[in-house]
């Protein structure tokens, strides 16, 4: 869902009085969803052969 998976990046940061003085780093981010979404449905809903989702909530 939403932007889940794995990012990378990378970063290089310099001292301010010598500005050849810097160093690299690189960063990985992983974004998991680890909450089920739930359906639910008004209680007069009738069922036939066909499942129509209403609404989806976290």
């Amino acid at each position: 869902m939403g932007s889940c998976g794995s990012y990378t990046f990378t970063y290089r940061i310099c001292e301010i009085l010598n500005p050849n003085n810097c160093d690299e780093a690189t960063v990985t981010v992983v974004i998991q969803d680890l909450i089920a979404p739930t359906f639910t449905a008004p209680a007069n809903m009738k069922y036939s052969q066909q499942l129509i989702v209403l609404s989806m909530h976290r």
